[in-house]
């Protein structure tokens, strides 16, 4: 069967975003000295809120910045294509667990690939509460996308198909 072309174009949007997704929380944008096997920062944390409070401090504005903004500009794609490919994400609820899931998932692999000694990266828990607000914001932007899409674009294009067919 083939793929719709209306498809086609969000799943290889979709796809690209998954590979460049994967390439950023395995291999790049190490945290700048953070994350380096010596150092006091690479932990699993399991305390919600632990880390943004303490990059919270003044002395880690810059930091901060990078880190939380990060976390939650590499998830909003995710809110934002995954209801246009998957129609039960159309519900916070649902994208919220897929969003959940995914980052959970991503912090896993980070672990094991941390223990393995292949990768230098903190596991934390506060990563999996922003990458889900990104995604809950992306699926805020879709959320204002569809509606403006079902208000004003769809009634025009219903209304000059009917004008094709009848005059």
């Amino acid at each position: 069967m083939r793929t719709p072309w209306r498809r086609l174009i969000p799943e290889s949007v979709f796809a690209g975003y998954v590979g460049a997704l994967s390439y950023v929380v395995i291999f790049a944008f190490s945290m700048h000295g953070f994350d380096s096997p010596g150092s006091t920062w690479w932990m699993v944390n399991v305390v919600p809120l632990r880390t943004i409070l303490e990059l919270a401090r003044p002395e880690h504005a810059t930091q901060a910045l990078r880190q939380l903004a990060g976390n939650v500009l590499v998830f909003v794609p995710f809110g934002l294509l995954l209801p246009i490919l998957w129609v039960r994400s159309r519900r916070v609820s649902q994208l919220l667990f897929a969003a959940v899931l995914a980052s959970l998932a991503i912090e896993i692999l980070q672990l094991t690939l941390r223990l393995a000694g292949v990768i230098s990266r903190s596991i934390d828990i506060d990563d999996v509460i922003l990458n889900t607000l990104g995604a809950l914001l992306g699926w805020a932007v879709w959320r204002v996308i569809f509606g403006f899409w079902r208000m004003v674009v769809s009634p025009v294009v219903e209304d000059s198909a009917v004008m094709d067919v009848t005059g």
